[in-house]
């Protein structure tokens, strides 16, 4: 059974985020918990894009699939909020 609320969730995704080395490392480890891994991955990415940056590369790679429309918005986000 995988934990199914945020106070069985966030502490996993704190966890694995602490014993990662960078945000890519934190993602991988967080995929690999075998438990609730769509949660687990979507928060911790949360934690690790915040605290270590979202590296350059992967954030390209991911835009490639963004609509122009949504390219918009996130790209206005990250200019107000930098």
């Amino acid at each position: 059974m995988f934990p199914d609320t945020s106070q069985g969730t966030m502490p996993v995704a704190r966890y694995v985020f602490f014993e990662s080395e960078g945000f890519e490392d934190a993602v991988r480890n967080a995929m690999s918990m075998g438990v609730d891994s769509d949660t687990i991955v979507a928060i911790t990415n949360v934690i690790a894009g915040t605290c270590c940056g979202i590296p350059e590369a992967i954030w390209d790679g991911a835009e490639t699939y963004f609509y122009d429309e949504q390219r918009g918005i996130t790209d206005a986000f990250h200019d107000f909020v930098i």
